[in-house]
């Protein structure tokens, strides 16, 4: 992904967090932000293990 994906998604989230903290639902933000942050620590540490192997 690009860097500026990277960066849109991460402003949705935190546009997500002040919208549903009013409603009392700021667990979901966090939760997406969690399950975003695993998802590429996955692919960049594939990338990193299939450099190293070279």
């Amino acid at each position: 992904m690009k860097w500026y994906h990277h960066t849109i998604i991460i402003m949705v989230l935190i546009l997500f967090t002040l919208f549903f903290y009013q409603d009392g639902f700021g667990f979901v933000p966090f939760l997406i932000a969690a399950v975003y942050l695993a998802i590429i620590s996955c692919f960049e540490f594939k990338r990193l293990k299939n450099e190293k192997s070279r």
